[in-house]
């Protein structure tokens, strides 16, 4: 698809309910017009809020809180 026709799309077919297609066409753009399905799967999952929090949650709970108490790491504020 050239310039003209996504601007079209983006502007008049294009429904924006969801992030879905307009996340789709940025990451594509951003990749020079080609991406994996696992690189726009990271994509979304780089913008989803909740699995964000559930990480932040898991990272307090295990890994960072073992390898401080074993002095690998130190901890300062987040």
């Amino acid at each position: 698809m050239n310039f003209e026709s996504l601007k079209e799309f983006l502007l008049s077919k294009m429904k924006l309910s969801h992030i879905y297609q307009p996340l789709v066409i940025k990451t594509l753009v951003d990749a020079g017009g080609s991406a994996t399905i696992r690189q726009l799967a990271i994509t979304f999952l780089s913008h989803d809020e909740s699995q964000i929090l559930y990480y932040e949650k898991r990272l307090k709970e295990m890994p960072i809180r073992v390898l401080k108490n074993h002095g690998v790491i130190d901890k300062d504020g987040d």
